[in-house]
């Protein structure tokens, strides 16, 4: 009888241990799956960023600086790039997001084989009157030039930063509104840091511009603005600019493209409550410099909107579509705007 009992206790001794080892295993994979999932839910993002892209990033840096990427766990790898490397960077994969994509430009590159899609408006619509950022890029001329319409610019030479990007579209369909081609003009490469002198020393006759620069020549005395990118667009409040997003990356990772959408749309509604706010931040961030902020945003930061929740306006990028197909840049119907856009990855977005 006692070795039965014996027996019993030892079996049950052995289960007890037995059961011990499965818990505690059980625990340490429980754990391990925790900081497996705990690892997942990170994920490391690449964005485009230039600085010289003024008022190209206020969104994204309100997202930075507000916890709102960390918020969809997403951790930022800002890249700084040139223009030049901008679409390429993209379409390698060297980048997973590209902020500050015209319309006018992608639809150029995406007729050329580009396979991406813009997911949220990043940027600064057009808001005239509000500030140079809402008027967008400008042609200058020097008041003495005697330079005062598209006739008056055949022959002449005009200088921009890259010509293949779409000021010089801009420029193309405000001279053909005017009975003016772009191929009657010379259009030549300029850098940011050497436009001004350029114009003032004589060594072009025009000069197509954006951003600080702009700011510059529309302070001082002795330059005009022929016309702003605003003019294009019949004075109107459109969306100009957005992200956009390699194909096979959006294929393969659409929860990472729904967070940084989510991050850009709670970005763009703390934006437009709290405008003095991202103009500070912008600051803070060395992006823009305290005397550049009236000319860049307005009197009035009230006034300075962004889109709301980052959501894409398909007559806006329809109108960017008919004036690259007026310049011949894509044939007449080969595109359609769903081809260009999607708001699908954005929260407040209603079919």
């Amino acid at each position: 009888m006692k070795g039965g009992t014996d027996k019993t206790r030892n079996w049950i001794i052995s289960a007890l241990v037995l059961l011990t080892i499965l818990a505690l295993s059980a625990m340490a994979g429980c754990g391990k799956t925790q900081n497996q999932q705990s690892n997942q839910a990170v994920s490391k993002i690449r964005v485009f960023y230039n600085p010289t892209w003024t008022g190209t990033f206020d969104l994204l840096l309100v997202a930075d600086a507000k916890g709102f990427f960390k918020d969809e766990g997403l951790d930022v790898e800002w890249v700084n790039l040139s223009n030049d490397q901008y679409t390429a960077a993209l379409d390698s994969g060297k980048i997973d997001f590209a902020p500050g994509a015209g319309y006018t430009y992608f639809i150029n590159a995406y007729n050329k084989g580009l396979n991406a899609k813009e997911v949220v408006v990043t940027s600064l619509p057009l808001n005239p009157g509000r500030g140079l950022i809402g008027e967008g890029t400008g042609l200058f001329v020097l008041k003495k030039s005697g330079i005062k319409e598209a006739k008056d610019l055949v022959g002449k030479k005009i200088a921009t930063t890259t010509i293949s990007f779409q000021g010089s579209w801009f420029l193309g369909y405000w001279l053909h509104q005017h009975g003016v081609s772009l191929d009657q003009v010379n259009l030549v490469e300029i850098p940011l840091a050497q436009q001004i002198q350029v114009l003032r020393s004589g060594a072009v006759d025009a000069l197509l511009t954006s951003g600080p620069v702009a700011l510059n020549l529309l302070a001082s005395d002795d330059s005009v603005r022929l016309f702003d990118q605003a003019d294009l667009a019949g004075n109107r409040f459109i969306t100009n600019l957005g992200t956009m997003v390699n194909g096979n990356f959006l294929k393969q990772h659409p929860e990472v493209v729904r967070k940084y959408v989510t991050a850009i749309a709670k970005a763009a509604d703390w934006a437009n409550g709290h405008q003095a706010e991202v103009i500070q931040i912008d600051i803070n961030k060395g992006y823009i410099t305290p005397d550049q902020v009236t000319g860049l945003y307005g009197p009035d930061l009230s006034k300075v909107r962004w889109a709301e929740h980052g959501l894409q306006v398909e007559d806006d990028i329809k109108f960017w579509l008919g004036l690259d197909e007026d310049q011949g840049l894509v044939p007449k119907g080969k595109i359609k705007v769903t081809d260009l856009y999607t708001n699908e990855f954005n929260p407040y977005y209603k079919p």
